[in-house]
């Protein structure tokens, strides 16, 4: 009996131990899962605590970033709005500028236009004028010619001086009633009714015969005439001094060093040319803004009157026509006669 009492109390002692060291070793799962999660709960604060921050942080930085946005755009928009008010106060500015170069374009033109307005009556005035005073002039130098050229006849062909005084006198009233008919000629609007059929290469062959005897050594004449049968209408007298005016000028430009004067015609779309290129000095640009102005020459004293351009440009533009000039001072200058076509010459 006892025994089994003391196994009965061993077996009670050890399930009490293995209850113990069972409810011991619960304490202690307990106990550690309860400090693990403390330690989480800490942790999980923490981080809670670490997110509100970052949480604050990025709000703050949010209302920062949108005030800033706010700003730039707002910014944009004033500097938007400046620029497209500095545009349209800039476009309005280059019409105002627009409008006024083109108000000064106008009054320059209309002040050339009044400029030339004057020039042309001055020079109406000074065309009565001069037809005047040269009709006058003419009575006069007619006398003195005709007495001159008698007084020649009637003494002694031995009287040497007195020969050479009167051919003086006849020579320079003879210059002189030339530049009196020039005068005239420029002074006055011819009759187109004196105009006839004319072929140029005709007039040009005709003019020939008055400088080829005449013409330097020093000086080559080459000639291309290609209008046989063009026709213009015109005055031959008229058309064949314009002619000889300009050979006469180029073989003088030409006449120190030499060259060569090329005389041609052709013809044009609906008119007729003839054309004068010599290879002379040439002229300069200020030289030849002034070449047809009356009086105008740069020839030495005594050799030109500065009346045969502006007499041969008077009778071209009395004939329809132009005359243009091309120079350039070492290689020469070409004389362009254009006259309308009148059509094939009579048989």
């Amino acid at each position: 009996m006892k025994e089994k009492e003391k196994v009965l109390n061993v077996s009670a002692i050890l399930s009490v131990v293995v209850i113990l060291l069972g409810l011991t070793g619960m304490y202690l799962s307990f106990y550690l899962a309860y400090r693990d999660f403390a330690v989480r709960a800490d942790e999980t604060a923490s981080v809670i605590r670490d997110l509100k921050e970052i949480r604050e942080l990025l709000t703050a930085l949010f209302w920062q970033l949108q005030a800033s946005v706010l700003m730039v755009v707002f910014g944009t928009v004033v500097i938007l709005r400046r620029m497209i008010g500095n545009a349209r106060k800039n476009e309005e500015i280059r019409e105002k500028l627009a409008l006024l170069e083109e108000e000064n374009r106008a009054a320059e033109e209309l002040r050339k236009r009044s400029m030339e307005l004057e020039h042309l009556q001055r020079l109406e005035t000074i065309g009565t004028m001069t037809s005047g005073i040269a009709h006058e002039f003419g009575n006069i130098l007619t006398p003195i010619m005709g007495y001159s050229q008698m007084s020649m006849d009637m003494a002694d062909p031995e009287d040497t001086e007195l020969l050479e005084n009167l051919s003086e006198i006849y020579d320079a009233s003879s210059r002189a009633k030339k530049i009196i008919q020039q005068l005239s000629a420029l002074s006055r609007k011819e009759a187109a009714s004196r105009f006839e059929l004319l072929s140029p290469d005709e007039i040009l062959r005709k003019t020939e015969e008055m400088y080829a005897v005449t013409f330097p050594e020093n000086v080559l004449l080459k000639k291309d005439y290609r209008c046989p049968k063009k026709c213009i209408l015109g005055d031959e007298t008229q058309l064949g001094q314009v002619a000889l005016n300009l050979v006469i000028n180029a073989v003088q430009a030409m006449k120190a060093k030499g060259g060569t004067l090329f005389i041609s015609t052709e013809k044009g779309e609906n008119d007729v040319r003839m054309i004068f290129a010599d290879t002379g000095p040439g002229i300069s640009a200020e030289n030849l803004k002034q070449i047809f102005t009356p009086f105008f020459t740069t020839k030495e004293n005594g050799s030109g009157t500065g009346l045969g351009l502006a007499t041969s440009r008077h009778i071209i533009e009395e004939h329809g026509g132009e005359i243009t000039v091309e120079s350039k001072v070492g290689e020469g200058t070409v004389f362009t006669v254009i006259l309308p076509l009148a059509g094939p010459c009579s048989p």
